[in-house]
């Protein structure tokens, strides 16, 4: 089963040289510096909590939703002149250019404005934002009833091109904020963040991480607003959304039943009754599902042109597992004359079961406990992965690799939910330097301890403060690898002058 990865942020290598006067924008200096951090240098002005304190929104409340299936509103921008088309338009007129006007490779200061008002909406107002203003997401796919084959075959086309509306979305805000229309710029981050949301809420692994890449896209596009000369304070605004915004839980809980769900000896085979032949049978037709890429990837798999495949696996790896499995069936408390009495499939099958149990509820732990936590755990499992693989060293070993090979995505997508969480909050403590600096003669506090204006929030990877500390006129905050995350940052503001 394909693993699916958020995909890295493209960025360009620019340096800050401060003119007489310095510009209010946000540079990231990607080519990643001696310790390997993206820097992103931004030069801002102080800002004060707005008032009333929630003018700017970047969520509905309950009473200024509308009845109405927010999907039903998105599908129609793809329509037969929607928004793929427009997509096809701009790259034949502008080529790959286009391509770096949403994202961080061009700074506001540089994006070709005129070029980019000539581009279509894409259908942002008509289509998508009624639907971000919905009360219900139905995708229409009852994923959790979904067994066996079905399961690998189901494509989602639709939540793979939710990307390309929220890169749509990122280009139009990106030019409200370099034409400081900034109020249309926090109109259309709202209507993002929910379309990340509305995308990452089926409990599909791949569903939520298209969602963390469109929530992605839009906190950078919150960068550039902060960084934006006599922008509004954020603080509230940021603190009001949901969190986590797209949650994965029940994505990994479903994950993690995947094998019951595939494998039919997987699901409580000591609830099934079958004959000798039918237990032999149902194993090894579920070796040839694990072992037959073709069968993986057919609707309709041909199980006869593979019966002489299917019954050489599966014979081969009852022959080197049988044994091993009665022993542990028996060290597990069951009576040995009932295993002895078991058919060979049967006794795979519980043997095989109960271990793959053992992984999935092992795994499941680490999702309730705080990241910290988790990570201790995760390295725990990894190291009981490594031994559970067949041929492996733990008594409880796989004799087919299904949990240790469909398992492993589950502690990368756990990473991609506390990393996105950990640049919203990111930005909250930005905003509070910037509220600082406006109550404080715009001057940077010596330590996150002594802003006093709004509660400072701590790091989601951590629970502890931010790292930050003053480098001259200078505030630097740092989000670095230790905290258990690939991705590592150091923010580095300026106070325009």
């Amino acid at each position: 089963m394909k693993t699916y990865l958020i995909a890295s942020w493209l960025l360009l290598t620019t340096v800050l040289v401060a003119p007489v006067e310095v510009r209010s924008e946000a540079i990231w200096d990607t080519e990643n510096d001696e310790h390997q951090y993206q820097v992103i240098r931004m030069t801002v002005t102080p800002a004060d909590e707005p008032v009333p304190v929630f003018k700017h929104r970047l969520s509905l409340r309950p009473h200024e939703l509308m009845h109405g299936n927010s999907v039903a509103h998105y599908m129609r921008a793809f329509a037969e002149t929607g928004i793929q088309e427009h997509w096809k338009q701009a790259r034949e007129q502008y080529g790959e250019e286009v391509e770096s006007w949403y994202d961080t490779e061009v700074p506001i200061s540089e994006l070709p404005v005129d070029k980019m008002k000539e581009i279509t909406d894409f259908g942002i107002w008509n289509y998508i934002a009624p639907g971000s203003k919905c009360r219900d997401t139905d995708w229409g796919v009852a994923y959790e009833d979904l067994t066996g084959i079905e399961i690998i075959a189901l494509l989602l086309p639709e939540v793979q091109n939710m990307r390309s509306v929220g890169r749509a979305i990122s280009l139009h805000t990106r030019l409200a904020i370099a034409e400081h229309r900034y109020d249309d710029a926090i109109e259309l981050m709202r209507i993002n963040y929910r379309l990340a949301a509305d995308t990452g809420q089926q409990p599909i692994l791949v569903s939520g991480l298209v969602g963390f890449a469109i929530q992605g896209i839009t906190t950078n596009n919150m960068l550039d607003l902060i960084a934006a000369e006599d922008s509004p304070n954020m603080y509230w605004a940021l603190s009001e959304m949901p969190r986590p915004l797209i949650s994965l839980r029940d994505a990994i809980r479903l994950e993690l039943a995947i094998g019951p769900r595939m494998f039919k000896m997987l699901d409580h085979p000591e609830r099934q009754q079958h004959s000798y032949e039918e237990w032999n049978a149902i194993w090894q037709r579920d070796v040839g599902l694990l072992f037959t890429p073709e069968l993986l990837s057919s609707p309709n798999p041909d199980w006869g042109a593979e019966d002489q495949m299917r019954s050489l696996l599966g014979m081969g790896f009852a022959l080197a597992g049988y044994s091993h499995a009665k022993q542990r069936l028996v060290s597990w408390g069951h009576d040995p004359d009932e295993v002895e009495q078991m058919a060979v499939g049967q006794a795979l099958a519980y043997y095989q079961a109960g271990v793959y149990q053992r992984i999935a509820d092992s795994m499941e732990r680490s999702q309730y406990v705080d990241f910290v936590n988790a990570q201790k755990m995760d390295r725990k499992q990894s190291e009981m992965l490594r031994g559970a693989g067949p041929f492996g060293a733990s008594e409880d070993r796989e004799l087919l690799p299904i949990g240790s090979l469909l398992l492993p995505a589950i502690t990368a997508a756990r990473s991609a939910e506390v990393r996105t969480d950990r640049d919203v909050q990111a930005l909250r403590v930005i905003e509070a330097l910037r509220m600082h600096a406006a109550e404080n003669n715009a001057t940077w506090p010596e330590s996150l301890d002594a802003i006093t204006c709004v509660p400072v929030p701590n790091n989601p990877a951590t629970g502890e403060p931010f790292e930050y500390h003053l480098q001259d006129d200078t505030a630097v905050l740092v989000l670095p690898m230790s905290d258990g995350l690939r991705i590592q940052k150091r923010y580095e503001l300026k106070l325009a002058e």
